[in-house]
């Protein structure tokens, strides 16, 4: 399964938002390079930073709601990162 972050990248990048993944990991409240080093050692993201980034896009929804298909993907966006918390939660919640 593709990481998440690349996942949301590689769609703010085709919407034009970002332009590279030191924006992105600026979205998740962490230092410029988190994103990349996130990927070239197949980690994961951690839940305090998916939050941060959930937090982001929401904003972005706002802001581009005279954008209705940009705001649409945003918040397909969001949904996918909420829905990855909530299952972060939940194996903690059973484990």
């Amino acid at each position: 399964m593709t990481c998440i972050s690349k996942t949301v990248f590689t769609e703010l990048r085709r919407l034009n938002i970002l332009k590279s993944s030191e924006e992105l990991s600026i979205m998740m409240a962490r230092t410029s390079s988190y994103a990349r080093s996130v990927w070239c050692r197949n980690a994961t993201v951690t839940t305090e930073a998916l939050f941060h980034l959930y937090i982001d896009l929401g904003n972005l929804v706002m802001e581009t709601a005279d954008q209705p298909d940009t705001a649409t993907a945003l918040a397909d966006l969001q949904t996918i990162i909420w829905q990855e918390l909530c299952d972060r939660a939940h194996k903690k919640l059973v484990a």
